[in-house]
């Protein structure tokens, strides 16, 4: 960076500016030389309610799913997590997937940043399912996932290694979730959430 050069910035929540910095020692100024809303954001608000996988899985899904565009993780603590919810062990969890958000809408080049929910139960999520304007509950025996069109809020909930066991199923299909399928194949948790990330939010 040096003085005079023109860079963007971004607010996380949709506004843009192009931004004329001044370096002066070790601190750097910026004049705002125009504003505009960007169009890099998907019309459709979409929720990701992930099943907590172990490992590097969900850090990995976390900042892909940012660069694809989507509006918030949900992270459920479902029966079959290898992940549990209790304890303090989270917090540091979900600190590093928010600078993870922060890196993938970055890389894309983004002006929105994804937001990282609280982690929940299963009844939360249908709850959260309930609420929005749309919802899917991923699953291998149903109709094929079709792209959502149109703008509002929408949810889609995939489970962990195992999947969500049948009750917790049932409490998304009660809240008026559509069982949807990505194929007869067996995908991980990440895998599933991002293809179905990227046909809900593809491009009209």
């Amino acid at each position: 960076l040096r003085t005079g050069e023109i860079v963007t910035a971004v607010d996380g929540i949709g506004n843009a500016a192009r931004v004329r910095l001044r370096i002066e020692a070790a601190s750097v100024f910026g004049a705002v030389v125009e504003r505009f809303r960007s169009e890099a954001e998907p019309g459709l608000r979409l929720t990701l309610a992930i099943g907590l996988v172990k490992g590097s899985e969900m850090d990995d899904l976390v900042e892909r799913a940012a660069e694809i565009g989507v509006a918030a993780i949900l992270p459920v603590a479902c029966a079959r997590s290898a992940v549990r919810s209790e304890g303090g062990g989270h917090a540091a969890r979900l600190d590093r997937w928010r600078r993870l958000a922060q890196s993938g809408m970055k890389v894309a080049r983004g002006a929105t940043l994804m937001e990282i929910l609280p982690v929940v139960s299963p009844a939360e999520v249908a709850a959260a399912a309930g609420r929005a304007g749309r919802s899917w509950l991923l699953a291998r025996s149903a109709a094929p996932l079709e792209r959502g069109r149109g703008e509002g809020d929408a949810l889609a909930a995939i489970g962990p290694e195992g999947g969500f066991t049948d009750e917790e199923a049932a409490l998304l299909l009660r809240a008026g979730a559509r069982a949807a399928s990505l194929g007869p194949r067996n995908l991980r948790t990440g895998t599933a959430a991002l293809a179905a990330a990227s046909i809900l939010l593809a491009a009209e």
